[in-house]
């Protein structure tokens, strides 16, 4: 299915208000909640909206796969596939596989700045309107 004007309008609007918040990533889940549609259509919509100079990056996490822990583990880019990987807070050992990734859209800096600038500029425009003006 393909994502309509009024969901992908949703979801910059939800894109927006995570950067104008102390939030810095999240997931797509947490789109599709928002928007009602599914994981799949909100992760190619974020897909899309990702990359330099645009609102978000997509970046690949780690959790532990012991439900009592799920920290988010650093790995090494020479880790690969298949290898065994202890988690640093449980000490719970698993093979690693390319499906234990999650994605997580991280919002851009530069974004969330001109956001909050803007967003000051707003407000100073709006307390400018309301000053009484004396002729």
């Amino acid at each position: 299915m393909s994502l309509g004007f009024k969901e992908k309008k949703l979801i910059d609007e939800y894109i927006e208000l995570l950067a104008l918040s102390d939030v810095s990533r999240f997931y797509p889940t947490a789109v599709s909640k928002h928007v009602s549609i599914t994981p799949f259509e909100a992760f190619n919509y974020l897909l899309e909206r990702s990359g330099p100079g645009k609102e978000v990056f997509l970046k690949w996490e780690l959790q532990c796969p012991n439900l009592d822990c799920t920290k988010i583990i650093d790995i090494a880019d020479e880790q690969r596939s298949g290898e065994e990987i202890e988690c640093p807070r449980c000490n719970f050992e698993f093979e690693l596989h390319t499906t234990d990734f999650i994605p997580v859209f991280v919002i851009n800096k530069e974004y969330k700045a001109y956001l909050k600038e803007e967003q000051e500029y707003r407000n100073e425009k709006k307390k400018l309107k309301k000053a009484p003006i004396h002729i």
